[in-house]
């Protein structure tokens, strides 16, 4: 059995949509040959927590760098994050480079080079975001030479919450980026769009490689060692999981809402559907579980549908799972950014875990719709489509829909298939 080495800030405690990719492959890798060792951060003040989380792990072994306050205590707040706060984190971007965690970088770098040093490693894997995690990699690839593969969840800059705010700051995100790219021994992404993003960013790098550089002439170009797994479900958990049974019609939304990312459209939906026939609204609830900011609160004020939606707040993982395999309508709100067209949220795979139907409100030339369509999970419609959005919630209440997609066209996407593709990669250079 070989032992990997994960660079993985985001990690249980800590709960959220970045943790689950990771917790995966944890759980699935020794299967393949592979026993992951998890390197993270302390757990102890997290945004959003799930002890419960580590039960499928319990047998792995986690390193925990325990270092000084980031930022990232900036961005971080309750379940509905003040607006005093969002307005502190439009600042860190200025003082924190990479990101918001940078701060952990040093201890995590001297506790994985101790660890290493302890033997038994036999490659080193990170994941982003947050980018400091490739950063610590790097380090570590450097002083121990093992093998390295970089894994991005999301792109390192572009979206609309990572844009560099000067064009000094952007040269040094670029040539941090550039480092990680040139020297990691494989690149993985997470979707099409990053692999995309990736390629571009490489190319435009180009002849801008720093002298310290481990590529050279006739090193393996980054096509040729850049590849996609893509996020997925856990099947094994769905397996088990009883489906919460609700008196009203409902629709449920698991993840964080905010201004990118926001409930308007599907408020006008919602209003259109309501109208439609006035009983409908004693009989209908809208779920929403996890973070979301305070624009979003008011938003729902404004719409006057309080009635109806209610902000649920962090949810154990066990009991979203209940809630979405019980639900009428799972709902998936895209980001408004065009940046998040060529992505695919990670929330989406697990809905397809649940087999109920979705509707997804956004891009309708996007990755993940074309998903949705192509597995006939549900709908997807424009956010500047109130009556499509309440079309679609019409079919839903009267049960004319039923998706198609099933557990054989889902398999792909299983994390246990996914981490047996991760483990091929170890394998190709370990």
């Amino acid at each position: 059995m070989k032992r990997v080495l994960v660079v993985a800030y985001f990690y249980p405690p800590v709960a959220g949509g970045g943790v689950y990719r990771t917790l995966g492959f944890a759980r699935h890798l020794p299967s393949f040959g592979f026993d992951p060792v998890i390197l993270t951060g302390s757990g102890s003040t997290p945004w959003v927590s799930d002890p419960e989380l580590l039960q499928a792990v319990a047998r792995v072994e986690v390193v925990r760098a325990e270092g000084g306050r980031t930022a990232a205590a900036i961005r971080r707040g309750g379940v509905s994050r003040p607006a005093w706060k969002e307005a502190l984190a439009h600042f860190a971007p200025w003082v924190a480079i990479p990101d918001a965690y940078a701060g952990w970088r040093r201890s995590a770098e001297r506790a994985g080079l101790a660890r290493i040093r302890q033997g038994g490693i036999d490659a080193i894997y990170s994941t982003s975001p947050p980018d400091t995690d490739h950063l610590i990699a790097l380090t570590l690839h450097r002083q121990s030479g093992l093998p390295w593969v970089a894994d991005f969840r999301d792109p390192w800059i572009g979206l609309s919450y990572r844009r560099p705010p000067t064009p000094w700051h952007r040269a040094a995100h670029e040539r941090m980026l550039g480092d990680v790219l040139r020297e990691a021994t494989r690149v993985v992404a997470a979707a099409e769009g990053t692999k995309a993003w990736l390629a571009a960013a490489d190319r435009g790098a180009a002849g801008t490689a720093s002298s310290d550089a481990s590529g050279g002439e006739g090193a393996p170009t980054l096509e040729a060692r850049l590849s996609v797994i893509s996020n997925g479900f856990e099947a094994e958990e769905w397996a088990g999981v009883v489906p919460r049974r609700f008196d009203r019609f409902t629709v449920v939304h698991a993840g964080r809402l905010s201004g990118e990312r926001t409930l308007r459209p599907f408020l006008d939906g919602l209003a259109v559907f309501l109208a439609r026939d006035a009983s409908r609204r004693a009989a209908t609830q809208c779920l929403l579980l996890g973070p979301h900011d305070h624009g979003q609160s008011l938003l729902v004020e404004r719409s006057g549908l309080g009635d109806v939606i209610r902000f649920a707040g962090q949810v154990p993982h066990a009991e979203t799972l209940q809630m979405e395999a019980g639900a009428n309508v799972l709902l998936l709100v895209q980001s408004a950014s065009r940046e998040y067209r060529d992505l695919v949220p990670g929330k989406l795979y697990e809905y397809l875990g649940a087999g109920r139907p979705v509707l997804a409100i956004g891009f309708p030339e996007s990755l993940a719709a074309d998903l949705v369509r192509r597995l006939g999970a549900g709908w997807v419609s424009t956010p500047d489509d109130p009556a499509g959005i309440a079309d679609a919630l019409e079919l839903a209440w009267t049960g004319k829909f039923t998706p198609r997609h099933s557990a054989e066209e889902c398999a792909r996407y299983t994390r246990r298939a996914l981490a047996g593709e991760l483990a091929r990669v170890f394998g190709a250079i370990t």
